[in-house]
């Protein structure tokens, strides 16, 4: 036992000083301080041998009943329609009009000659024919007017004042780039000859992408998409031509046809064909190939998913739980209790688990399918069932 000894008392002050014995006090603060550490850092296997228990967390976030749940309606099966103006996708060539020059004046005497010398571009590759007309307006005495392709002599026309001249230039002499030259020939040595050109014009008969290649769009919702059965492509196909060219066709960028089309045009289409929302339907045709197609339509097929009949609960998630879930040291238990036996849907945040009910109850553990903050949980089933408790918690392991 601790004793306390006064060692002395002065008159002049008003204080006592005492002196004691205070080694037992500091042990016992020690053994107290000890303790409480052990009781932080060790295991709770450790704590429990030697009957200490700190308090687990637990929380209740879901008691209701939710009564009858009815049964979900089956999907309904839906088509879609999507109409497009009608189509002239053309690969014939077609003829086109430059003016390589609006007047000219061409001369011949015994000392001078002026020739006109025309310089122009044309796409080589996509040019079936060419030729270069123009008009004479005045002519001083009969001549014939010669014409050169890049140096080559194509050949001389007898042309009088008013009338029109045509010279066709082969294909084998003319390049990307070329040079025209105009002059006259056979006049009279003894005077000089002029006349005056008029008009002078590039006729090319040339095939045209623009017209080869037709595009149209069609937009495509969700609902479509996601409960995508079945479409198809269809239209009454014309050939324009003689000789039948093939058709191709891309939907999105990807090739689902290339041949030739029959009038009665049908053709089915994948569900990857297709995207949501915009749609690009393109058709392109052979060269000399041209295609009229009227009432041009895709034609979708896709169920529609009911809305639901069931019952619908949120619960927050709070990051302390997050963490000890993710870490394995949390238990999320769901109890549910039905009168009658059945098949319940249960979805936790879209995702969806099926359960029988086994005499009466269903017990999960629902953690894996927690978020932080906002969570969901719904109820479903294809038959009505009467549910008389909903019960979902949280307890630290």
């Amino acid at each position: 036992m601790a004793t306390v000894r006064k060692l002395r008392s002065s008159r002049k002050g008003d204080s006592t000083v005492y002196e004691g014995n205070l080694g037992p006090m500091i042990i016992l603060l020690i053994i107290v301080f000890g303790i409480v550490y052990y009781a932080i850092v060790a295991t709770p296997d450790e704590r429990k041998k030697i009957g200490i228990e700190l308090p687990k967390f637990s929380k209740e976030y879901l008691e209701v009943s939710p009564g009858l749940i009815k049964a979900t309606p089956e999907a309904s099966k839906e088509a879609g329609l999507h109409q497009m103006a009608d189509i002239l996708v053309d690969g014939r060539p077609v003829e086109k009009t430059n003016q390589l020059l609006p007047q000219a004046t061409l001369s011949k005497s015994v000392f001078s000659d002026q020739i006109a010398n025309i310089t122009f571009s044309i796409d080589k590759d996509n040019v079936v024919r060419t030729s270069v007309t123009g008009r004479v307006k005045t002519a001083s005495s009969p001549a014939e007017i010669d014409a050169l392709i890049n140096g080559v002599d194509i050949g001389s026309k007898a042309v009088r004042a008013g009338q029109q001249f045509t010279f066709s230039l082969p294909t084998s002499y003319i390049s990307q780039k070329n040079t025209l030259q105009l002059k006259l020939k056979g006049a009279s040595p003894f005077k000089t000859t002029t006349y005056e050109l008029a008009d002078i014009n590039l006729i090319t008969s040339e095939y045209d992408s623009v017209r080869a290649k037709v595009q149209r769009s069609f937009t495509m919702n969700d609902v479509e998409l996601s409960g995508f059965t079945g479409a198809t492509v269809s239209a009454y196909i014309k050939s324009l031509t003689e000789t039948p060219g093939r058709l191709a066709i891309d939907l999105n960028s990807n090739n689902v046809y290339d041949d030739y089309p029959l009038r009665d045009f049908s053709l089915k289409l994948a569900r990857q064909d297709f995207r949501a929302g915009q749609n690009n339907l393109v058709l392109k045709v052979s060269r000399d190939a041209a295609y009229g197609l009227s009432f041009p339509q895709v034609n979708t097929e896709f169920t529609r998913e009911p809305t639901t009949q069931g019952k619908q609960y949120s619960f927050q998630v709070s990051s302390f739980v997050m963490a000890k879930s993710r870490a394995g040291l949390m238990n999320c238990p769901l109890a549910i209790e039905s009168v009658s036996n059945g098949e319940l849907d249960i979805i936790i945040n879209s995702n969806t688990i099926t359960e029988q009910f086994q005499n009466g109850t269903i017990n999960l553990d629902i953690c894996r399918y927690f978020r932080q903050g906002d969570n969901t949980l719904s109820l479903s089933s294809s038959r009505d069932l009467l549910v008389g408790r909903l019960a979902l918690s949280v307890r630290e392991k």
